[in-house]
């Protein structure tokens, strides 16, 4: 998938094909940019909505990173310095877990991890966590960005029962 500027420039994915027998959300994605990766875990297809996390890699010249519960930057949850996590020249690997509802002790609980790591990158725990249904790429709007999805892990630390074998790769 290749994405070129802009927020509401999405094609959303079933969350269903995502989800394990016990409700974990499991996303393993690759990346290439120079800064900008986002992932959205949404309710529904409306960009607008307020009911959605919106998980920002590299923003801020590929400074930044940030877990969102909404578009707006006052809805920032998380956010941890992470200068160099995108690369234009290389593709980086990431792994997003959402455990929703169910889960337990892990209930809302979101957090991404680097390919190859088991320390998370970012976490957060949302108090009232929403019913994802959907999940889409994107980037900003001046950015260009290249996502693998769907792609086989490298490591023991991030398989899961998810991931399909063959990278569907797309730009945005």
């Amino acid at each position: 998938m290749f994405t070129s500027g802009g927020v509401g420039q999405r094609v959303y994915h079933s969350a269903a094909s995502y989800r394990d027998t016990s409700g974990v959300l499991t996303i393993f994605v690759r990346l290439r940019g120079v800064q900008d990766g986002y992932i959205f875990l949404s309710q529904t297809t409306h960009v607008e909505d307020v009911s959605l996390y919106w998980i920002i890699l590299g923003s801020h010249k590929n400074t930044l990173s940030w877990i969102r519960r909404g578009k707006d930057q006052r809805a920032t949850k998380f956010r941890i310095d992470t200068p160099g996590i995108m690369s234009g020249d290389e593709w980086r690997g990431f792994l997003f877990k959402y455990y929703g509802r169910g889960g337990a002790d892990n209930a809302g609980r979101l957090s991404v991890y680097y390919e190859g790591s088991g320390l998370e990158l970012m976490s957060w725990h949302d108090p009232s966590p929403l019913d994802i249904n959907w999940v889409s790429f994107s980037t900003y709007k001046t950015c260009d960005l290249e996502i693998a999805y769907d792609c086989q892990a490298r490591d023991s630390y991030s398989t899961a029962n998810a991931f399909k074998g063959q990278d569907r790769k797309s730009v945005v």
